[in-house]
């Protein structure tokens, strides 16, 4: 259970970074986060921990889609619509 509030408290790191540093940092420590909690949940050995590590996943996966969508949504646009040469 110690282990869950340590995640809880690492998610909440990158989220200050993420909104006061640089989002790019923010959502590499949010992967760094979300790596650890995919293989620590792999190694558990309770399945009820398993779940409730493995469910503190979703956080970190939410805010590195939501970081990235815009970035691929404005690429895809810059694909569609070529720019104008004269």
């Amino acid at each position: 259970m110690k282990e869950a509030i340590i995640y809880l408290l690492a998610i909440t790191a990158a989220e200050t970074v993420t909104v006061f540093v640089l989002p790019v940092w923010g959502i590499a420590c949010h992967a760094i986060v979300l790596v650890a909690v995919v293989v620590h949940s792999a190694l558990a050995s309770d399945y009820r921990y398993r779940n409730l590590v493995l469910s503190l996943a979703l956080v970190p996966l939410v805010r590195i889609i939501s970081g990235v969508v815009p970035g691929v949504s404005r690429l895809a646009r810059l694909q569609i619509e070529p720019s104008k040469k004269p």
